[in-house]
């Protein structure tokens, strides 16, 4: 299995969502240095960082909350981030503090107060608390990503090479019958049985079968759908919505959803108006995403040479191609790398902070 561990140092990391005051209030035009100083009391979401080795958290001031000790640290959900530290995973709270010891071989990100770990090749949930709520036992679910997160009280796991859904008690809600993973988004999850593309309830049963060769997760009321070999989008009673013209479809996100034709990608509104002209790199060979969503008015795209830069919802490019990560705008800032630095940027292409050259 390549875990988390192994592709964290390739991945930027933006960590947000512990309240106080928006990071957007923060000084536009900080030091580029790395900060030095201990913060006790630290103001608004808390930012990784790093040393060009170990990742600590800072808060929107760019005063350091938590020193860098850690060999990485995965963005906050549902109040905790995971770290990982001695090739073992543990979780941080919304202020800093380990709470749950670096114990774990791997774990996810938490959501509905439940977390997937690992433990010798098996899947298993813990509370925030740290206890283990549901013992390891279920198979991983792929090699890259070995888990599903709880979404609605329910969990995809897999058993024997077949998927069903689990309660927060470990109990079987949906009996293990689909041949590929899912996740529940507003209220229907999209399965594979018996070869056949399907969407389900919660209670198990299909509201929509055949006439498609795929479908993809709901996603503001829209859903990718493949007819063919070209894709396009559905409603809920599985109605085109956008007529099948893409070679490749995503979900929607913030009114935008990234497609492909001719291997480049581009971007269409809800009603199907290509927005953005397909100019851009499509796939990457790594784990990490192609390109970004619209957020803040901008997404991040990579050029025909795999550098990245910030376009608008017209295609105008808005910020030079010329990062090597980045991920979406939060609260008026993305975390990018740039010559090998870690670099937080504002929606204009400021620095607002970088990791001091060593």
């Amino acid at each position: 299995m390549k875990t988390l561990l192994a592709i964290l140092p390739a991945l930027p990391f933006l960590i947000a969502g512990c309240g106080g005051k928006p990071a957007s209030e923060a000084p536009s035009a900080a030091p580029a240095e790395q900060p030095s100083a201990t913060s006790e009391v630290f103001e608004g979401p808390l930012l990784a960082y790093t040393d060009g080795e170990l990742w600590g958290l800072m808060d929107s001031k760019f005063k350091i909350v938590v020193p860098a000790t850690y060999d990485g640290i995965l963005p906050y959900s549902d109040g905790m981030a995971a770290v990982y530290q001695g090739g073992k995973v543990g979780f941080l709270d919304a202020s800093g503090k380990l709470a749950i010891a670096c114990r774990f071989e791997d774990a996810g990100d938490f959501s509905e107060g439940m977390a997937p770990f690992i433990e010798g090749e098996r899947v298993g949930y813990i509370e925030k608390s740290g206890t283990v709520a549901i013992p390891a036992k279920f198979d991983m679910v792929d090699d890259l990503i070995p888990w599903r997160s709880f979404s609605g009280g329910l969990v995809c796991v897999n058993q024997g090479g077949k998927y069903g859904f689990i309660d927060k008690s470990g109990e079987w809600v949906i009996e293990p019958s689909f041949d590929e993973p899912s996740d529940f988004s507003e209220g229907l999850a999209a399965v594979i049985h018996k070869g056949k593309p399907v969407w389900i309830d919660r209670t198990g049963e299909p509201v929509l079968q055949g006439g498609f060769t795929r479908i993809g997760e709901m996603s503001e009321a829209l859903a990718a759908a493949q007819q063919g070999r070209k894709w396009g989008y559905i409603d809920g009673s599985a109605k085109f919505v956008i007529q099948p013209r893409f070679d490749d479809a995503r979900p929607f996100k913030n009114g935008y959803a990234q497609i492909v034709v001719g291997g480049k990608l581009g971007y269409v509104d809800k009603i199907g108006g290509i927005v953005v002209s397909p100019a851009f790199m499509a796939y990457v060979d790594s784990e990490e995403p192609a390109a970004g969503n619209f957020s803040e008015g901008l997404a991040w795209v990579r050029n025909d040479d795999g550098t990245i830069g910030f376009i608008d919802t017209t295609g105008r490019v808005v910020i030079p191609f010329k990062y090597q990560a980045a991920t979406d705008f939060i609260d008026g800032m993305s975390f990018v790398y740039i010559d090998g630095m870690a670099t937080y940027i504002d929606t204009s292409g400021s620095v607002l902070w970088q990791q001091k050259s060593s």
